[in-house]
């Protein structure tokens, strides 16, 4: 990547408001955090949150999230707001109220799953070529 791609990566959002679509929806590459504004999450949280229980930092909002989709999910009952993350290395797509993950671990030549709007529908596809080969049987998958 040169520095126009860059430039170009930093300009662009942390976390996407979908504000047409009939229901409220927010994709972020690994998470959120559930006690900032959708508008004002911290980088380091919102592309690695499943990793930061393991991260040594100066403590300034990191605690443990390893649960923030709970978390999300029982704050997000009165507002009603869905997160569409990945980053998390699942077996198959993670549904439940208020939460979808997608990461179905494509990088690891398992698949790749979209999940389309407006609607509610999941498509998964077989990844025919892994980024790092000879880990799907032994990756660490959530689910």
């Amino acid at each position: 990547m040169d520095t126009n791609d860059w430039k170009y990566l930093d300009s662009c959002p942390l976390v996407l408001e979908f504000p047409d679509l009939d229901e409220k929806v927010v994709v972020a590459h690994a998470g959120v955090d559930v006690n900032a504004p959708i508008d004002d999450q911290d980088s380091n949280f919102t592309m690695y949150v499943p990793y930061m229980a393991n991260v040594k930092v100066a403590v300034k909002y990191y605690k443990a999230h390893a649960n923030w989709q709970e978390e999300w999910a029982q704050k997000q009952s009165q507002d009603g707001m869905t997160v569409v993350y990945g980053h998390a290395e699942l077996k198959t797509p993670e549904v439940r109220p208020f939460i979808k993950g997608i990461d179905t671990s494509c990088y690891l030549g398992v698949e790749l799953t979209a999940n389309i709007y407006p609607g509610d529908e999941m498509v998964s596809v077989r990844c025919t070529k892994a980024l790092k080969p000879g880990k799907s049987e032994t990756a660490p998958l959530s689910k």
